[in-house]
């Protein structure tokens, strides 16, 4: 399934210009990123500086109640929640592989994945 490309900026930074592409459906996010960009670009450019290099990713899951919620966030980080979920992950690409997976419960009935 194709995923629509946006294209958001343009952005300044360290006084050269940007345009950032934005695979989403979600159109919206692409014209808030370019309202973001343009509110830096008032105040002249960004300075950014790179401290670390990742991916996080971040699913909510919910559920019909707090219990089901919690029992699904233990399974998750058990042992064999945790095999599974690396087993899965791992088997996906060549490039990425899991080096962490945390989970969080918010709400009445609601299990954020964070990895």
């Amino acid at each position: 399934m194709p995923i629509p490309l946006g294209v958001a900026g343009r952005l300044v930074i360290y006084s050269k210009s940007y345009f950032i592409p934005m695979a989403t459906t979600e159109g919206v996010l692409v014209a808030s990123a370019s309202r973001g960009a343009k509110a830096i670009n008032i105040g002249g450019s960004a300075v950014t500086l790179l401290t670390s290099d990742g991916m996080t990713r971040g699913p909510c899951v919910g559920s019909k109640t707090l219990e089901r919620a919690s029992l699904a966030k233990a399974w998750l980080d058990s042992k064999q929640g945790q095999a599974a979920k690396t087993d899965a992950f791992n088997s996906t690409s060549r490039f990425d592989s899991l080096e962490a997976m945390d989970s969080v419960l918010a709400g009445t009935n609601n299990l954020y994945i964070q990895f």
